[in-house]
């Protein structure tokens, strides 16, 4: 339940890496990866002599390895500045062009930079 909850964390947390890379490409290449990683987990299991004994330490070491290095992941939010920037621009095109105040135009979602 843990593991397939944080799927779309991963998904979320690539795109954000990958950025300005297009989210579906990003996607696409951490799903056909992950497809093949599956694929050969499950191909192994067909060979009789293999045994399944292994699988259970092979799973909680992926665990182990994912962890430790998404300790390392340091995110940018670069999608999030540039979604900023744009509305900063935004609000001071239309208080130019109004000659209102740029606080007036800045929404109630609290963005701030």
């Amino acid at each position: 339940l843990a593991v397939n909850s944080t799927v779309p964390l991963f998904y979320e947390l690539a795109v954000e890496a990958c950025y300005p890379v297009a989210e579906g490409l990003t996607t696409t290449v951490l799903t056909v990866s992950m497809n093949v990683v599956v694929l050969g987990f499950l191909l192994v299991q067909n060979d009789p002599k293999v045994g399944t004994a292994w699988m259970n330490w092979t799973v909680a070491g992926a665990s182990v390895v994912a962890a430790l290095i998404l300790f390392r992941v340091v995110e940018h939010r670069k999608r999030l500045a540039l979604d900023i920037d744009e509305l900063t621009d935004e609000c001071i095109s239309r208080s130019t062009r109004d000659g209102d105040d740029v606080l007036q135009h800045v929404p109630a979602s609290g963005i701030t930079r």
